[in-house]
């Protein structure tokens, strides 16, 4: 019953299924349990189930064609069909969007070089971070994770700013909204798949950042991991009357130099003064 409504949903959202449907008995559709709290901590119980599964020969690759895959956490035998998938994505010039979790980070990165190796664009949490690359300190992680690969990585970490540093080791610095947060389920998840939307849409990182902090914010405000998600066009008019604050510069020396890029339309950048994270850090 949780396959058929999961199908249904794509079917509705004009989503391709790729995959092929178990006919076995014992394979179950995962499913999670989210249990909240009145403090906006919450508990997630998941049944991987079938989704631990999935086997390369069950993937026509011939229909992996577009021009990005978003690939996120799977294990089990479905870890090694995704190095595959991996593999063939970078064999066709398919550009690769890649957001673990904990436990894959907990793994280090010798496990998931190959997969690394081959991203694009590489976006975990400060916990994920730190799991993988056993540092500390937002410049550190930074640092080890931009020698893996990537191209462009971002760390993102609850209510407080997020950073991403991109090939030319430019460094954005990307302030919350104030905001009342009902729920934080599936925040980071729209965050990045926003992020994503507006890189394919415009290949601008100012904007996608802009674009990724609407939409996750319009999440944090109600309960469920996708309410509400908004549109393109409904991210364009909220933008138009949002004031969102990004600072830009590069890693330097034992703190973060940056200059302010502030301005609330879709374009425009103000840059100002130089000022180092180090001194701003409390």
């Amino acid at each position: 019953m949780n396959g058929k409504k999961i199908l249904d949903e794509l079917k509705t959202e004009g989503v391709d299924f790729l995959g092929l449907e178990s006919r076995d008995p014992k394979e179950k559709t995962g499913f999670s349990i989210v249990l909240d709290s009145i403090e906006r901590k919450r508990t997630i119980l998941t049944y991987r189930g079938a989704n631990d599964n999935l086997k390369i020969e069950e993937i026509d690759k011939s229909k992996i064609s577009s021009g990005w895959l978003y690939i996120s956490s799977m294990v089990g035998q479905s870890f090694a069909a995704l190095e595959k998938i991996v593999e063939h994505a970078a064999n066709n010039k398919i550009n690769v969007i890649f957001n673990p979790n904990n436990y894959l980070c907990e793994k280090g990165k010798d496990f998931l070089g190959k997969i690394l190796s081959c991203t694009d664009i590489f976006i975990l949490n400060n916990e994920e971070a730190g799991l993988l690359t056993g540092q500390e300190g937002t410049e550190a992680m930074l640092r080890d994770l931009k020698s893996s690969g990537p191209e462009i990585t971002i760390i993102t970490n609850g209510n407080k700013p997020v950073y991403l540093i991109d090939k030319e080791e430019m460094l954005y610095t990307l302030f919350p909204l104030d905001i009342e947060i009902k729920e934080v389920t599936g925040a980071g998840d729209s965050f990045a798949s926003t992020f994503l939307a507006g890189m394919i849409k415009t290949d601008d990182i100012n904007f996608s950042l802009k674009m990724a902090i609407i939409n996750s914010h319009s999440v944090l405000q109600y309960r469920g991991a996708k309410n509400i998600l908004l549109s393109y066009e409904e991210i364009l008019k909220k933008l138009n009357n949002t004031e969102i604050i990004i600072k830009k510069g590069i890693l330097q020396g034992p703190g973060i130099e940056t200059k302010v890029i502030k301005k609330d339309n879709l374009t425009g950048t103000i840059q100002t003064t130089s000022i180092n994270e180090k001194d701003v850090a409390g």
